[in-house]
């Protein structure tokens, strides 16, 4: 699993950093069925992310049996 360290680097794209346990382990976003989440970068290395970092892309398109739906904008989590 990917670290994060304020003083180094940041998570990669999909993950933010869970200081939950004090050490930022980069987790993975959270998923809706089979989209994983992006996850916005800061521009500020010294900003690390938390859970509500994480989004799906507007126009993202996701289907299920009931039909094809798309996102018409971001949708970023909440705690």
């Amino acid at each position: 699993m990917p670290q994060a360290d304020w003083n180094v680097e940041r998570c990669l794209n999909k993950y933010y950093a869970n200081w939950a346990n004090g050490t930022g382990t980069c987790t993975r976003c959270p998923a809706s069925g089979s989209i994983v989440a992006n996850s916005r970068i800061h521009s500020d290395p010294y900003e690390y992310s938390d859970v509500t970092d994480c989004y799906i892309p507007a126009n993202t398109e996701y289907s299920d049996t009931s039909g094809t739906y798309q996102y018409t904008a971001a949708c970023y989590y909440t705690e």
